[in-house]
């Protein structure tokens, strides 16, 4: 990564933000959106080459799919009722 500090930074705002976003319930397809980014990217700059089990050495890439995969379904369900 080019800028590694300011894309850190970026990175653990846009976490809080779509954080923030889905447990309040506003703007959900939004926050769903930046949680499948940042865990995409989690995935191929991080965890890709560390195999599956996150308690291997390096953290692997079994969280940060089931994350995306959460991110994806609740941008397309919805936030319910």
């Amino acid at each position: 990564m080019r800028q590694p500090l300011a894309q850190a930074w970026l990175a653990s705002l846009a976490e809080i933000a779509a954080g923030v976003s889905l447990v309040l319930g506003l703007f959900t397809p939004l926050g769903a959106a930046g949680v499948v980014g940042v865990m995409v990217v989690a995935w191929a700059i991080n965890h890709r080459g560390n195999g599956f089990f996150i308690f291997r050495p390096g953290e692997g890439w079994e969280y940060v799919i089931t994350l995306g995969l959460c991110g994806v379904l609740l941008g397309a369900i919805g936030p319910g009722a």
